[in-house]
């Protein structure tokens, strides 16, 4: 859904962009495999409007020609056979440039093998939880996760500590440590927090992908406060996106920066199975003011950020 703007090329959506498609991505770096646009950006849906970035005042058969002419295969999301027959009909796009999209369509397909042979074999399931690739997985997460406070050297727990813990599978803990049901037992408490969002119901989209705040309510932030105040604590944060999180931050011993990765990794990580090696993919801001304040296409800007683009500790 990109848009380039001062810069020289037509203030068009990439999909509509002749000069960035043919002239750039395959002319100057000689792509010559499928282009696919981005979905949804011919017709409006049930799920939003026609992404349809400088071509707002166009016909949908002049929209289809412009994404032809500008060297894509594909649209994606949309389904218009009818409006590229028509145009081939009347003479707006040639048969030749739809045999041009039909070839590398067809090239992948041939190259998979899909017309040799369509059907997997059973051999082939063995691919499926394969071993080797399961492994590879879960050596990922432990690079992926991120140490990013950790005073005192409150980690790694040892395994005689009792742990409460918010946001985890219970045999995630005890397959490393001891766990109890009442923060007034506890030696840690392991909170597993997740970056909040403002519900939205009018976008299906963005039911699934979250928008709007990135900070905690007064509500959600005196819960997590109140059971941390009392007892040497630990964060683990899910970024779905960079979370503003100063006053927990600053209560916490040790802070986790988690993406999405499997309680039993992290519960490695919090017992010193590994030794943390991640980095931050991305800065975390210091406040909602600056976040506000950011330039949003331009990286790593937020003023005074919590922690910043690159960081991260390893256990001594």
């Amino acid at each position: 859904y990109g848009v380039p703007r001062g810069i020289g090329y037509e203030e068009v959506g990439f999909g509509y962009n002749k000069a960035i498609i043919s002239g750039l991505l395959r002319d100057s770096l000689g792509f010559d495999g499928v282009v696919c646009t981005d979905w949804g950006i011919t017709s409006d849906s049930f799920i939003k409007k026609a992404a349809a970035w400088g071509a707002q005042s166009l016909t949908l058969p002049e929209r289809v020609k412009k994404i032809m002419d500008a060297g894509c295969d594909m649209i994606g999301g949309d389904e218009v056979p009818d409006v590229i027959v028509e145009l081939v009909e009347n003479g707006g796009l040639s048969e030749s440039r739809i045999d041009q999209s039909a070839r590398r369509i067809l090239r992948d397909k041939f190259e998979l093998g899909l017309f040799d042979d369509p059907y997997l074999d059973e051999k082939s399931l063995s691919v499926l939880r394969n071993k080797a690739f399961v492994d590879a997985g879960r050596a990922a997460q432990r690079r992926s996760l991120v140490l990013l406070k950790n005073e005192s050297n409150l980690l790694p727990l040892r395994t005689d500590q009792k742990v409460f813990a918010i946001g985890f599978e219970k045999e995630s803990i005890q397959s490393q440590g001891t766990w109890v049901d009442d923060p007034d037992q506890a030696d840690v408490v392991v909170l597993k927090l997740s970056t909040p969002y403002d519900p939205r119901s009018s976008s299906l989209i963005e039911r699934f992908f979250h928008q709007g705040r990135l900070h905690f309510n007064e509500k959600e932030k005196q819960r997590y406060l109140d059971l941390m105040r009392d007892k040497p604590s630990v964060v683990v944060m899910t970024l779905e996106r960079p979370t503003v999180f100063p006053e927990i931050n600053a209560e916490a011993e040790a802070v986790i920066a988690d993406f999405f990765c499997e309680d039993s990794i992290i519960a490695e990580l919090l017992f010193g199975e590994f030794n943390p090696t991640g980095r931050l993919p991305v800065e975390i801001p210091s406040s909602p003011e600056a976040v506000e304040e950011q330039f949003e296409d331009v990286p790593y800007d937020s003023r005074d950020p919590l922690y910043r683009f690159g960081y991260g500790l390893n256990y001594e």
